[in-house]
């Protein structure tokens, strides 16, 4: 779960961006391959099992490559054509300091580690996410 907004606006022009570049593709009659619903299912296991410390499998080069570096060509190459029109380059490229920082996983897992207490970690989640909109409410008024 994102627990920043800055986190969860990242995500949302990635998303944006996807389908935007997807949408292109279609539109300009260029085919895309389609892989077997298990290698997609395997990434989303990985993805979710080891976030970006994992490997996923790239499946136009048939080899496992860490998720750091899959993400980055995704980001660098892949969606670059459209990040500028859709004006989300700035946002698109806070999961660069997602990727370096590390995810709200991440951290909640550092809180616990270092606490050993859930409360600690709950308290954690709360602070980040009010900080968040506290940031996002000043910089609107």
């Amino acid at each position: 779960m994102c627990t920043r907004v800055d986190e969860a606006v990242c995500i949302a022009a990635i998303f944006q961006a996807l389908v935007t570049k997807l949408w292109r593709l279609r539109r300009d009659n260029m085919t895309f391959r389609v892989y077997p619903l298990s290698l997609i299912e395997e990434n989303k296991w990985r993805a979710v099992r080891y976030g970006v410390e994992g490997n996923l499998l790239d499946l136009g080069q048939e080899a496992e490559r860490p998720a750091r570096q899959v993400i980055h060509e995704l980001l660098d190459w892949f969606l670059a054509d459209v990040v500028d029109e859709l004006r989300s380059r700035q946002q698109i490229e806070y999961a660069f300091k997602i990727l370096e920082e590390g995810t709200s996983a991440d951290r909640q897992l550092a809180t616990f580690e270092e606490t050993g207490d859930l409360r600690a970690v709950v308290d954690q989640l709360v602070r980040e996410t009010a900080e968040g909109v506290e940031t996002k409410t000043r910089s609107a008024s």
